[in-house]
């Protein structure tokens, strides 16, 4: 067995111990069909685990319930979602704007606990980062529970639909339902858009502010996030797809390995990250032209990492924030860290690399990517 699964082996599958354990069972039985059983010890071990925690969640859900539900009455005004491919710059761009006084971002705790975060988030702050890796397994980018997450792990512990949950297993092919949340049929999409909004608004009830989020699935839902948040501002961040995707392929290898029900994985990384690129690229230029124009801002990692700091009075400016509101020492060292940025570069065959010249080649031409080797 990979090493890599033996990190917390007590404690993995990580991405799964915060569902309700309605939903969780639910899951299970689905997933125990679709198993070999050659990987029944390895999905019943990480099933036991994850009950243990989901049960735990579900006591701390009640109690939240009673002290806080009547609480959650904000309303989300003006959120600003953080959109682009994976690997293209997102987190790093999150974790910049997240500084900001009168932005609110939710933090990793809050997105793998979502029905139990407001009564729990604090203590664990205290005593739980042990129970976290130092830094992020796909990069050197530091994680702890109350660094800035994406969305997308609140909604699969929610239970909606969601491209996440082939994490745990990943050999039964693509599985992309819930990428485009307008296609789903009605009933499924208004439990998504309401654990969205009941997300969101639990956040709040923490901390008011300005909803700040990253999440790349968001690429494909700017129609549908228009709908629900007319006044929502987007910024679209790209990147050289000769690095994006092959630093996805690493990514979802990570997530498997860490988070899968199974084991050893036979699935075509390459081709899946590929395929992502293209439907987030071609769903985005469909809808661009909708968007209000002062509602867009579109910026190059490349760019931000040359130049952040004009970069980042220029995104303020965009979404009518004072840039010196930041968290001055947070935001200073996250500057500074951007210099010693280490930038992964990746060796690409003769075939990989024709197959994204020839498939991203109008996004090169558009956002100023060379197509040259």
């Amino acid at each position: 067995m990979n090493k890599n699964h033996l990190v917390y082996p007590w404690y993995s599958p990580r991405i799964w111990h915060g569902m309700p354990i309605s939903i969780l069972l639910k899951l299970s039985v689905n997933l125990f069909k679709r198993s070999s059983y050659k990987r029944y010890g390895l999905l019943s071990s990480a099933l036991l685990i994850c009950s243990i925690q989901s049960i735990i969640n579900y006591i701390s859900s009640i109690v939240e319930r009673i002290k806080y539900e009547g609480c959650i009455e904000h309303e989300v005004v003006n959120p600003v979602f953080i959109i682009g491919y994976w690997r293209s710059g997102t987190t790093l761009l999150h974790e910049l704007l997240a500084t900001h006084k009168d932005l609110v971002s939710p933090t990793t705790f809050q997105c793998f606990n979502p029905i139990s975060f407001c009564s729990t988030e604090k203590i664990f702050y205290k005593i739980g980062n042990f129970l976290l890796p130092k830094q992020r397994p796909i990069d050197s980018r530091k994680l702890e529970w109350n660094s800035p997450q994406e969305d997308e792990f609140a909604q699969l512990t929610l239970g909606s639909l969601t491209p996440y949950k082939r994490i745990a297993f990943p050999s039964q092919g693509c599985q992309l339902q819930g990428l485009d949340i307008e296609t789903e049929p009605a009933e499924l999409k208004a439990k998504w858009i309401n654990n969205l909004l009941l997300f969101y608004k639990r956040i709040l009830s923490k901390r008011s502010g300005r909803i700040l989020i990253k999440n790349p699935c968001h690429t494909v839902r700017v129609r549908l996030l228009l709908t629900i948040f007319p006044t929502a501002k987007f910024i679209y961040i790209t990147k050289t797809p000769f690095e994006s995707i092959p630093s996805a392929v690493k990514l979802w290898k990570t997530l498997d390995i860490l988070n899968s029900f199974e084991y050893p994985i036979e699935f075509d990384y390459f081709s899946y990250s590929l395929s992502l690129f293209s439907i987030l690229a071609n769903s985005f230029e469909n809808i661009r032209s909708e968007i209000p124009v002062n509602s867009l801002y579109t910026i190059r990692f490349e760019d931000l990492v040359s130049n952040p700091r004009d970069e980042m009075t220029s995104i303020f400016n965009f979404l009518q924030l004072e840039s010196s509101e930041v968290s001055n020492a947070s935001y200073q060292k996250l500057l500074d860290g951007i210099n010693k940025l280490h930038i992964s570069r990746y060796s690409l065959t003769a075939e990989e690399y024709s197959r994204i010249a020839i498939e991203c080649k109008s996004f090169c031409k558009k956002y100023g990517y060379d197509l040259r080797e």
